[in-house]
């Protein structure tokens, strides 16, 4: 079945009203911080229990931000074997039990609307919502049955923690028969989503009833979804999708509209709420579209990473591309340079695979540096270098001789984009450890000021990149929103940053304005284009299209101005010539450094720090990071449900708002139907 368009409908649209979830659950890691019912962030005050209902004791696992978030949650909590689980040990495939403890709930509401049959079916649907317990379940490789073990371990565990609640010799918890609780966490890992908070962040899963859960993944999605956990003031979207019946059967089609239909009214739930909204102008009965993974990714990545959860062969149009979308071209392309014969080409299939094999442990290798070992300093020497020179292999002449080849990454490969969003936070994390060390030292302090400019430099080429490959695919929006409005942020916490003072002999003097309202450019007219973007008063499709042109055109034109003031000496930033404008791409010949030139040698045919009028940097940097964080709120307010802010000068999405990014890690996304 799908989800297609009632009418047509333009980009920025609500699609679906504020849908509460079926079933929620934290992340291990916020079971203390946030409040289990609502995934409000916690304040510092002593939890609520709810003795006045003779709900039981509050539980030593949860924490709640009201009486009225106890009352509905806590009973939850024990009823479906929650609090049982969490006291037993974990399965040891599962370091976070956000998965088990949601399939807990989930049944547990199954069971209480009499939906959950107790036979040995199949289960191939429960509740309207595909299992798809049987391709789970089915071994044709080793990852297949490490999935198959995995969930079979976490069944056990949802069974033993129910027959604890119930006892051992009730017939629905009965020991070895784990049928029905495999086949609800096999619905839990098909269907459930992220809950991500306002900054992005993952707070826990949760799983939506059929408007959500029936949409279908393209790597060219036409809607996204995102998260509120304010209640809904003015007026509520209208219901603007309906099922179809893949076959055509009208018939068919007409139960499903009725089951669906009914399934909505039976969405009763408390928790984050969900809404769907459009990316791109859709006509009426055009199927919806959302992304079941990172849009970034290579096709060989996404593919491999929707056959390994969801068991099913994307067919979409930029999949099915031949040959390959540019997007897709450039998110893989690799260059050889033989050093022999020092010309680069585009990799062959053949060396291909061996190549991406050794950037993704070489890159790997890196990130286990800082993120295991909290090693920054090892993190970005080694991405550096994977940049710069990229990766040498020695290969066997038909003759006997051997030569050496060298791998690069194009800059927009998508393990570039990797490299470039780890480096930003490495070299955040590497001042912040600097100035830890010695504040006063004046050595540390200069080092970390070069490093806050590093961390600034690669966030700005992120969004830069993303950009790029935006304007190719328009898909690639909420990225774009988020990379944009790092960098904007980035930039100006690098301006806010004491350190001027003591590491530039002339450091200009600034004062930044305490509110936006008072910043404008005389040459566009973002700032109050972004505070309209709130009204939708008229066609978003000419506001983006002219909003980006003048953001463009004040962006390439500051940049260029101040870009290598970012930059250090050695580092692969030294070779990118403009964040924005990619053109010195298409002349750079993709060659390698011979292996005696040290990346500390590398020279910018620009202009230097010394070079520069240091009285006009801090504001021309501010200006840039405003223009960013400008820009990326704006494409927020496109690709998000936004709400008129309390103040006109309030530029940031809502509290406890967050547009739905499927991440590599946790559930993913929705059921492929």
């Amino acid at each position: 079945m799908e989800m297609r368009a009632v009418e047509g409908v333009a980009i920025g649209e609500d699609l679906t009203p504020p849908a509460p979830p079926i079933a929620v659950a934290l992340h291990d890691s916020r079971r203390f911080i946030n409040c289990s019912a609502c995934f409000s962030p916690l304040a510092s005050a002593p939890p609520f229990s709810n003795h006045a209902n003779h709900v039981p004791s509050p539980s030593p696992f949860l924490r709640y931000c009201s009486p009225r978030c106890a009352s509905v949650d806590s009973p939850l909590h024990f009823s479906s074997a929650e609090f049982h689980l969490l006291r037993q040990s974990p399965p040891s495939t599962y370091p976070d039990s956000s998965d088990l403890r949601l399939s807990l709930r989930l049944l547990h509401r199954f069971e209480t609307l009499r939906v959950v049959p107790r036979n040995d079916g199949v289960f191939d649907r429960i509740g309207g919502l595909m299992t798809n317990r049987a391709e789970l379940m089915r071994t044709g490789s080793d990852e297949d049955g490490e999935v198959m073990e995995r969930i079979k371990e976490g069944a056990r565990a949802m069974a033993a923690a129910r027959r604890t609640r119930d006892g051992p010799d009730l017939e629905s918890s009965s020991a070895g028969e784990c049928a029905v609780e495999e086949a609800v966490l096999c619905l839990v890992l098909t269907n459930a989503v992220e809950v991500q908070d306002s900054a992005g962040c993952s707070v826990g899963v949760a799983v939506y009833g059929p408007s959500f859960s029936w949409i279908n993944h393209g790597c060219t999605p036409n809607s996204s979804y995102g998260f509120s956990t304010m209640p809904c003031s003015g007026t509520v979207p209208r219901l603007l999708i309906y099922p179809a019946s893949t076959d055509g059967d009208t018939a068919n089609g007409n139960e499903l509209i009725n089951k669906f239909l009914s399934a909505i009214g039976n969405e009763e739930g408390y928790g984050p709420r969900l809404i769907v909204r459009s990316i791109k102008a859709i006509k009426k009965g055009e199927e919806l579209l959302i992304a079941y993974t990172d849009l970034l990714q290579s096709k060989g990545m996404r593919q491999s990473e929707l056959w390994l959860k969801y068991r099913f062969t994307c067919c979409c149009s930029r999949c099915n591309a031949d040959p390959a979308t540019y997007v897709d071209r450039v998110l893989q392309e690799i260059y050889v340079v033989d050093l022999d014969n020092p010309t680069s080409t585009s990799i062959n299939n053949s060396d291909g695979d061996f190549a991406i094999k050794k950037f993704i442990d070489c890159f790997d290798d890196a990130v286990d540096d800082f993120m295991t070992f909290n090693n920054p300093t090892s993190c970005s020497g080694k991405l550096e270098n994977l940049l710069i020179h990229g990766y040498a292999n020695k290969k066997l002449k038909p003759g006997g001789e051997t030569s050496c080849q060298r791998f690069k990454l194009h800059p927009f490969h998508h393990l570039s984009l990797n490299a470039y969003t780890t480096l930003a936070s490495a070299y955040k994390v590497l001042a912040s450890e600097l100035l830890a060390l010695d504040p006063k030292n004046d050595t540390d302090r200069f080092k970390a000021f070069s490093t806050n400019k590093a961390s600034a430099a690669y966030s700005l080429l992120l969004a830069g990149s993303t950009h790029h490959l935006f304007c190719f695919e328009p898909s690639l929006i909420i990225s774009v929103a988020n990379f944009w409005t790092s960098a904007g942020e980035s930039l100006l916490s690098l301006v806010r940053s004491s350190l001027w003072d003591s590491c530039l002999e002339f450091s200009p003097s600034f004062a930044e304005s305490s509110s936006f309202s008072s910043q404008s450019c005389n040459k566009c007219t973002l700032h109050s284009r972004v505070k309209a973007s709130f009204i939708w008063s008229r066609d978003l499709n000419v506001e983006l299209s002219e909003t980006t042109r003048q953001f463009l055109n004040c962006v390439t034109n500051l940049t260029p101005k101040f870009w290598h003031f970012l930059i250090n000496k050695g580092h692969y930033l030294n070779s990118v010539k403009d964040p924005i404008d990619f053109r010195w791409i298409e002349s750079t010949e993709f060659s390698v450094l011979p292996d005696h030139v040290a990346s500390s040698e590398l020279k910018s045919d620009s202009e230097t720090e010394a070079d520069m009028d240091s009285s006009c940097v801090r504001t021309g940097l501010f200006q840039i990071g405003f223009h960013c964080l400008l820009y990326g709120s704006f494409l927020s307010s496109v690709c998000c449900t936004q709400h008129p802010p309390s103040n006109g000068d309030q530029l940031t999405q809502p509290e406890g708002y967050a547009t739905g990014t499927p991440t590599t890690a946790g559930t993913g996304a929705v059921a492929p139907q």
